[in-house]
Formats: structure tokens, C-alpha cells, sequence
């Protein structure tokens, strides 16, 4: 097995098996020790050429990870896992924690209790960081929709809280549009300052929108 330790005697004489090692004739106490089975422990008489062998039993069981949305970053008793979905993963028996580590959510700890080969499932509740936007018009004679990602939010002038990794930000009106990529930082506002490009007939492409100003905290 994998990741077994020989112990002769309190010491450690094998970090990989199998092993060979020279040992005084004699009565011994001999361990095996791995994370995923129960520790074998035995007195034995050995001598030369003898071969010890033993059968470990099983102490480990495993857990499934999932979470709405798919693809959240979390850890196991703060060590990193990746994204999610797992799917059953070789856990020890007893208690962890299931956390969340993401730049863009964040949820509750999970703490389970894993038994001996059974399967214990993770749902993560993801909740979105928030950041704040401040949209406005620079003529403020007009009105425009306001979009998020492609998601309506209101008439400018605007000012919401929307997912911190939110990224397209898009304004438009019967006159023309504007479009920008956000970079907003957890609890702060930024303030954007709109001009509107004239639309032509049958124009595919997009102005760019710029951010007027940043770093106000909301409430």
C-alpha cells in the first residue's frame, strides 16, 4: 500500500514497501503504519531471511463535494481541493471541515463526520461577493438601460450592488451605446461615467464605457 511506514521497535526502518532491512535476531515489535487503515501492531521473533507480512484494515471512507454554482474553490481541513464537483474522494475516518476558498463566493463551513467506507456528500451554497456600481449618463439630459453580464438592471442613473467578479458592463439607448469591462474590489463602489457613441445602421461593433473614479465603500 501506498504511503506505509515499518515501524521495528518505535523506529522508523521503511518509508516504502516492500523493504528489506537488517534487524538483530530476536523478539520485535513491528507496526505498519498508513493514514487510510487501522494501525497493525504485532511482537514478532524474527530471524534471519524471515518475511513479515500483515493485512491492514480499512479506516477510511470518502465525501462528494458539489455546489450551486458548479466550479467553486474549496479546501478540506485547509488544504486545497480544486473546484468543484468531487467526486468520492479517499478521506480518514472522523471529523472535517469543508470550506470555502474563492475569489468570487463565499459559504458556510460544512463540518462531517466521515465513516468506514461510506460516502458523505457536500452541498455548498455559494453566496456571490459583492461590489457596487454608481452608472450615470455624462449628459444627464438622457436615460439609458443599464446591463450587467447581459442581465437587465435598471435605467441610469443607477447605482446597485452587483457580483464582485461581475465583468461586461453595457449602456444603451435609442441613440447609441457604450460598453466596458469592470474590475471591481469586494464592498467598494465604482463610479462609472458614461458617454454614449452614436449608433450606426446595422452596427455590430460597440463603444467602450471608463470608470470615472473608484474605491468608494457602500453600505
Amino acid at each position: 500500500l501506498e504511503n506505509t511506514l515499518l515501524f521495528v521497535d518505535g523506529k522508523v526502518v521503511c518509508q516504502t514497501l516492500p523493504c528489506t532491512q537488517k534487524v538483530q535476531q530476536g523478539t520485535h515489535n513491528i507496526q505498519f503504519h498508513n493514514p487510510y487503515y487501522e494501525v497493525w501492531a504485532e511482537d514478532q521473533y524474527l530471524t534471519a531471511g524471515v518475511d513479515v507480512q500483515a493485512s491492514l484494515k480499512a479506516s477510511f471512507g470518502f465525501v462528494t463535494v458539489n455546489s450551486d454554482p458548479e466550479g467553486i474553490q474549496f479546501q478540506i481541513d485547509g488544504v486545497s481541493m480544486g473546484k468543484t464537483p468531487l467526486s468520492k474522494h479517499r478521506i480518514e475516518q472522523g471529523k472535517h471541515k469543508v470550506s470555502v476558498l474563492d475569489p468570487c463566493y463565499t459559504a458556510r463551513d460544512t463540518y462531517i463526520t466521515i465513516q468506514n467506507n461510506r460516502n458523505e456528500r457536500v452541498n455548498i451554497e455559494g453566496i456571490a461577493r459583492q461590489a457596487g456600481i454608481d452608472v450615470y449618463l455624462e449628459n444627464p439630459s438622457q436615460k439609458a438601460k443599464v446591463y450587467v453580464d447581459g442581465r437587465y438592471l435598471g435605467d441610469t442613473p443607477l447605482s446597485t450592488s452587483v457580483p464582485m467578479c461581475s465583468e461586461e458592463l453595457h449602456v444603451e439607448n435609442n441613440y447609441g451605446e457604450s460598453t466596458g469591462i469592470m474590475s471591481l474590489r469586494e464592498s467598494e463602489v465604482e463610479k462609472w461615467g458614461v458617454p454614449l457613441r452614436k449608433k450606426k445602421r446595422h452596427e455590430k461593433e460597440r463603444g467602450t464605457a471608463a470608470p470615472k473614479s473608484s474605491g468608494d465603500y457602500f453600505w
